[in-house]
């Protein structure tokens, strides 16, 4: 049965912090964590580099279908990013639950997106 990351890279943070679980150093795990979260794991241009940051991982007995899983990730947003899109969400639905009215008079002049 193969074992399901998910929880695992959500964000940056939680890679950075997955490998200094796995005693990497925190230069190297911070080097890993920003190759992987700018995408350039996924880029061909980069393979050498990628091939050595993979080794350094083996080496540290972390899993290929991890490694394998990280390789494939274009963009990673920081933690902090992701609350403030929750906190705008939640003040959001707020003001649509308690002033409808004015909600509404609010979107139908804000010129639309798409």
């Amino acid at each position: 049965m193969k074992k399901v990351y998910f929880k695992k890279y959500s964000t940056r943070d939680d890679i950075y912090s997955f490998l200094l679980s796995k005693d990497i150093e925190k230069e190297i795990a911070f080097e890993i964590t920003e190759f992987i979260r700018k995408g350039k794991a996924h880029n061909i241009k980069y393979s050498k580099q990628w091939y050595k940051y993979q080794k350094i991982m083996k080496k540290h007995n972390i899993d290929s279908t991890y490694i394998e899983n990280c390789k494939k990730i274009k963009y990673l947003f920081p933690k902090s990013n992701i609350l403030n899109s929750v906190v705008y969400i939640i003040k959001h639905i707020a003001y649509m639950a308690y002033y409808p009215e004015i909600t509404e008079k609010v979107i139908s002049k804000a010129p639309r997106l798409f």
